[in-house]
């Protein structure tokens, strides 16, 4: 009974990052014959948790008491950037980060803000969605470029469901600008 009382609470729900857009296939560029391998994506710890956290007003973070993510936020972007560049076919193979194989090109990514923000009054909330990508030539080991991505996208509803949607809407729209971005920098290689 006492261990009963004690044992916590599962989060009434769970969300996922979960992409659904439409998605065009690239031009042939000078990397459609290159390999490409995503490495897992760098970001604070608070990234790897399963907890949903926001921001309220300047400077107070908390998590959500009843949502969680049912994937971390850090594993959930990786898998999302290389599923999307797959599907676009701007390389020849596009490898995740525990590939043993060898690649032409890496993407390193790092999340920088992955968030919903709500004023000081709990009235209104937005997410901002941060991603560096640094893509590197794999036989010289140096970055070819660097292009950090920011969206800031309000939220329908000021809530943890919400906060999903705008991050999943946000996530896209990054998505789509990485895809465009390596295709001019395949284009120009």
């Amino acid at each position: 009974m006492l261990s009963a009382c004690t044992s916590p609470m599962p989060a009434k729900n769970e969300y996922r990052l979960q992409s659904d857009m439409q998605i065009s296939k690239s031009a042939k560029t000078l990397c459609a014959t290159k390999t490409l391998k995503v490495d897992q994506a760098f970001s604070d710890n608070l990234y790897k948790s399963l907890k949903m956290y926001y921001v309220e007003g300047k400077y107070r973070q908390y998590a959500y008491a009843n949502s969680r993510w049912v994937q971390s936020i850090n594993d959930a972007v990786t898998k999302e950037i290389t599923q999307y560049l797959r599907a676009i076919e701007l390389f020849a193979s596009v490898q995740n980060a525990s590939s043993k194989t060898e690649n032409d090109l890496r993407l390193e990514i790092s999340i920088d803000d992955f968030m919903q923000y709500f004023d000081a009054n709990e009235k209104n909330s937005y997410v901002n969605v941060m991603l560096t990508c640094n893509l590197i030539d794999e036989n010289t080991h140096k970055i070819v470029t660097t292009k950090t991505f920011h969206t800031k996208m309000k939220t329908d509803s000021d809530d943890a469901r919400g906060g999903v949607i705008a991050l999943n809407k946000a996530l896209e729209s990054i998505l789509k600008e990485c895809g465009l971005w390596l295709q001019g920098v395949c284009i120009d290689k």
